[in-house]
């Protein structure tokens, strides 16, 4: 699937695609196992990327069993989350400033629509100096289907008023690619932790290498 460039709209993902968050969940999250002696594997850690958290409770209850402390894993990893934020804040992605920069001189609307629950993509947001660049924040908690349903993306974009299939998606996660386009959006994908699938490519993404390849799309 493929859109004019410009197209009306940009709708980004977050963790992974514009902050470099990725890494440091995956660090946390096994800090966090540890310390309360519970199981870990990178093959948890890794199938939780881009999905929303009663996606993942459901996920890590797959994982190691219908027992599995969800709620103390949670609470315990927000805290040491939130506590490395707001104290450290969070690495941004190559391309990102010089692509919401060229966004502005554009005049092009945009919106982002994560996973990760409003209140705290707000905090990375606003800690990163991104939260302002951005027209409205759509985060996990506010749709009822997570990723790879297509509802944060729609929401997105009724949000911004902008038809979907006017709206160009960027996204690094494939549950994420998946949500964008059973959205009908266009979609590029630029890849973090996880190869991308190869259904998002045969549907018409477009696999970039950062976010300076859409940039330069452009210019």
């Amino acid at each position: 699937m493929s859109t004019t460039i410009p197209p009306q709209a940009f709708i980004f993902d977050m963790d992974g695609l514009l902050l470099d968050s990725e890494r440091l969940a995956f660090a946390i999250g096994r800090e966090t196992c540890l310390a309360l002696d519970l199981p870990w594997s990178e093959e948890a850690a890794l199938g939780m990327i881009g999905l929303n958290a009663a996606s993942c409770a459901a996920w890590l209850r797959q994982c190691f069993g219908n027992d599995y402390p969800v709620e103390a894993q949670r609470a315990e990893f927000g805290r040491r989350y939130e506590a490395h934020v707001t104290e450290h804040g969070v690495p941004l992605k190559p391309g990102v400033l010089e692509l919401l920069d060229r966004l502005d001189a554009l005049a092009i609307p945009r919106a982002v629509a994560t996973s990760t629950a409003s209140n705290r993509a707000r905090l990375k947001l606003d800690r990163t100096g991104l939260a302002h660049r951005f027209d409205h924040i759509v985060g996990g908690d506010q749709v009822e289907r997570g990723k790879p349903a297509p509802d944060i993306f729609l929401a997105a974009a009724k949000a911004l008023a902008i038809a979907p299939e006017a709206c160009l998606a960027l996204e690094d996660s494939n549950a994420g690619g998946r949500a964008a386009l059973a959205a009908g959006m266009s979609l590029r994908v630029i890849p973090d932790l996880l190869a991308p699938a190869p259904e998002l490519a045969a549907a018409g993404a477009k696999i970039c290498t950062s976010l300076f390849d859409v940039l330069a799309e452009l210019e």
